[in-house]
């Protein structure tokens, strides 16, 4: 590949990256560094000077650089290592990890494409490895299938590959191949005692639906004196969701908590205890876990959005709510659900620009989608309140069009038709919403007062005494009154 490849690659690349531009110097952007990082930036530029090796160099100071969460600056040092590298894995694996982490996984996976013709050098398996990993996160097992094939095949006594292409026949439930990839294990005699055949036959059962069968497999693991940490964390794991989906929780934590002995720093491990102790209402431990996968993994996405949701439905911290749901649109702007939350956030501490830009970035999105009903009430039930009326029924109008089975739209255009004094208009909707809720008595009421405001006393009357047979309404009381005045008034005039 030439160098001139690579440079046109990284101008893409950065494009993928949305950072914003420092003003600062990059000198004055060191000086906010600690002084041991100021320290080894000097130490690691003067070496720069004196040795040929510069690319392992350069790899050091973007380490400090994204340590310090200075994102361009460190794609920048990543891309001249990978200029002067002669094994050229370790900048294409920082480079592509960035990607990964802002959510660029074609981009992450197009860099490590251009490098194909090294796939049969095992110095650049880490980053077919991490190819795998990307093909993945995008949901794209056939093609992950091929790759492994072509690893395995490549590189027959690498157990690592061997334990991939079972995870990913796993996900694609191919069940044959699954089972094919697990006798092969049995030429590797280390793993009878590991564990890896008892913990993937448990995982074969899992996608057979065979609970119990599995759940003994993963046992089997637990109970015999199993060398490898590895593998018997992970049936601690499998065996803590086994009883989790059972709603077992208080069992689940013990396992989850007991696979945290074997796999260090595990994040999912922390997020499950978190669930299992949010459907306890154990709230505020249930957000102590959730931090604490979110400090182990900063982009597990799933431990900060149930983070973000206790901080707002029930504990109500509502600003802590908000800044986790900058960071979960921050890195997937385009998420219907996280762009939801932080609306509905925002709305309740009366960020009311931010609502409204998130609520109709849903409905930009997918007008029709999941979140888009909502979007629409929020956004015109923001403008009601707000006294632009104008926009109120233009969202209202919107969600009318787009979800004509929802009464509320049609109720809420007839309120405030009504308070515009288009009495006929406001009767219309009324009605509309009266066929799609039919015993609703506050629509009834409404119904009768526009009657009454047109002066269409007889149709009112009905109305008020349809509601006063089954309820005591005061209002309908007290309009029915009115009506008997007007209707003697106006006999007695005769």
């Amino acid at each position: 590949m030439t160098m001139t490849k690579i440079k046109i690659l990284f101008l893409v690349v950065l494009i993928f990256i949305n950072f914003s531009r420092c003003s600062k110097s990059e000198r004055q952007i060191e000086k906010t560094f600690s002084e041991a990082d100021q320290k080894k930036i000097k130490e690691l530029n003067l070496q720069l000077n004196t040795i040929k090796d510069k690319g392992i160099v350069l790899i050091e100071l973007g380490d400090i650089y994204l340590r310090n969460n200075q994102i361009e600056t460190a794609v920048n040092y990543y891309e001249q290592a990978l200029n002067n590298l002669q094994n050229k894995q370790p900048a294409i694996l920082k480079i592509t990890q960035i990607l990964i982490n802002r959510r660029n996984f074609a981009s992450a996976a197009e860099l490590i494409a251009q490098f194909y013709e090294k796939i049969s050098d095992k110095n650049y398996l880490p980053i077919f490895f991490k190819l795998a990993e990307i093909y993945t996160l995008m949901n794209l097992h056939f093609e992950n299938s091929i790759l492994l094939e072509k690893l395995f095949e490549l590189y027959p006594d690498n157990i690592d590959v061997l334990y991939r292409l079972i995870e990913n026949y796993l996900k694609t439930q191919d069940l044959q191949k699954t089972r094919n990839a697990i006798d092969k294990l049995k030429k590797y005699n280390q793993q009878i005692e590991n564990g890896a055949i008892d913990y993937y036959n448990g995982k074969l059962e899992l996608a057979s639906n065979k609970f119990n069968i599995a759940e003994k497999y993963f046992k089997k693991i637990i109970d015999t004196n199993t060398t490898n940490k590895y593998f018997k964390g992970l049936a601690f794991q499998e065996l803590g969701k086994l009883y989790f989906q059972r709603e077992r929780y208080e069992t689940a934590k013990l396992y989850f908590e007991k696979s945290n002995e074997f796999l260090e720093n595990n994040s999912e491990n922390y997020y499950y205890i978190g669930l299992a102790l949010k459907n306890e209402f154990a709230f505020m431990l249930a957000a102590d876990n959730f931090i604490k996968s979110i400090d182990i993994d900063y982009y597990n996405l799933a431990s900060r959005y149930e983070l973000a949701e206790i901080y707002f439905k029930n504990l109500k911290l509502y600003k802590q709510a908000l800044d986790q749901l900058e960071v979960l649109t921050n890195i997937e702007p385009d998420n219907p659900k996280y762009l939801k939350l932080k609306a509905d956030c925002a709305f309740v501490l009366n960020a009311f620009n931010t609502a409204i830009m998130s609520y109709k970035k849903i409905i930009e999105l997918d007008p029709v989608g999941d979140y888009a009903e909502d979007a629409y009430f929020a956004l015109a039930t923001l403008y009601k309140n707000i006294k632009n009326t104008e926009l109120a029924l233009q969202y209202f109008q919107a969600g009318a069009d787009f979800f004509p089975e929802k009464w509320q739209f049609f109720f809420n255009i007839g309120l405030l038709k009504e308070e515009l004094n288009q009495y006929a208009e406001a009767l219309e909707y009324y009605q509309k919403a009266e066929a799609l809720m039919p015993d609703f008595q506050p629509i009834t009421l409404n119904i009768g007062n526009v009657y009454f405001k047109l002066e269409r006393y007889d149709e009112a009357k009905a109305i008020y005494e349809k509601i006063l047979k089954t309820s005591n309404n005061p209002d309908a009381a007290y309009n029915l009154s009115l009506i008997h005045k007007l209707q003697k008034q106006k006999n007695e005039n005769r």
